[in-house]
């Protein structure tokens, strides 16, 4: 067995600033909806950026919803 020893470690100070956007169309008093997200941003990574899009059923005890994400991240 080898004695502890030493120490191994690196910090990252990563930091971005993100705007964005979100909300959903719904048909009037319908159960149906489609919800959207989308951001993007930029700081210690070059570009980034999500989008969100999907289907949403409402019940009484809450919503199902259905959805696709795409993210991109670029640290370069």
């Amino acid at each position: 067995m080898f004695p502890a020893q030493g120490k191994i470690g690196q910090d990252v100070k990563l930091w971005a600033a993100i705007v964005g956007i979100r909300g959903n169309f719904r048909n009037g008093e319908g159960k149906w909806a489609v919800p959207y997200y989308f951001d993007v941003g930029a700081g210690s990574s070059d570009r980034t950026w999500q989008a969100m899009v999907g289907l949403e059923y409402s019940y009484v005890w809450g919503e199902l919803m259905l959805m696709y994400r795409h993210l991109y991240y670029d640290e370069g």
